[in-house]
């Protein structure tokens, strides 16, 4: 069975890559040293590399897709027991897009996930969002991922798209994540270079340090719940058991 495992950035899809012994299939494109039919991508936020995509698709032709990424959570719901935290893996119901409104069923039970065109972290633009659209989390790829596929004339009809999405920022890390541009490639900063962004970080390194666990528990959730579900598929399980999934019709 080929399997091809989609994300939306970089950051989303790195850690996956010792687990796997994901390796330069082309450019842009990883295929696993342990498991020959497991190829990787990114698709860019949005999916701008739309027709990159494509192309592999028409190479591999995969099996099954599985398109992995973090969400944000669109209404606060702190004061409710057990609600989602960075990390948690999210069961869709169905995902809309947001600018045509187009509704895609995954399945009878879950969350609506609205896909949006640009990133939205401020509390007033995700309170619209969730009262516009009855959703609960918004991602950047999700409908425009499943519009794209529908349209691949050399992907097979039925081929299913199984959505591994994980709770990333909540309404309430706003004042947080308005900077988290400043704390990206932390990985490939140096110490002065983060000693640098300590201290220019509104509120100063200790509200830099909150941002950096938030992400970081988010990102290790979304690790964890992806290495499953394609550990999963390899070892032949049936998508429809693992949740969230759009089978063609």
């Amino acid at each position: 069975m080929r399997l091809l495992l989609l994300t939306g950035i970089q950051e989303e899809l790195l850690p996956l890559i010792p687990e796997f012994r994901l390796g330069f299939h082309s450019v842009g494109v990883y295929q696993s040293g342990s498991y020959p039919d497991f190829f990787a991508a990114t698709t860019g936020p949005g999916v701008k590399k739309g027709r990159q995509i494509l192309e592999l698709l028409k190479e591999i032709v995969p099996d099954v897709i599985v398109n992995a990424g973090l969400t944000g959570m669109l209404l606060d719901q702190s004061d409710k027991p057990g609600s989602p935290q960075p990390g948690d893996l999210l069961k869709i119901s169905s995902i809309v897009d947001a600018q045509n409104d187009v509704i895609f069923p995954l399945g009878p039970h879950g969350k609506t996930l609205v896909t949006v065109k640009q990133p939205v972290f401020e509390p007033y633009q995700k309170a619209a969002l969730a009262r516009e659209h009855r959703a609960q989390f918004c991602d950047m790829e999700g409908a425009r991922l499943i519009q794209l596929l529908r349209n691949a004339e050399d992907l097979r009809d039925e081929t299913p798209i199984v959505f591994c999405k994980v709770v990333g920022d909540l309404p309430d890390h706003f004042d947080l994540y308005e900077h988290e541009h400043l704390v990206r490639s932390w990985d490939r900063k140096g110490f002065l270079g983060r000693m640098l962004v300590g201290f220019k970080f509104p509120g100063g390194p200790l509200r830099m340090r909150k941002l950096l666990q938030l992400k970081e528990a988010a990102i290790e959730g979304l690790t964890a719940h992806t290495t499953r579900t394609v550990k999963a598929l390899l070892g032949g399980a049936d998508p429809d058991t693992l949740g969230s999934v759009y089978a063609p019709a």
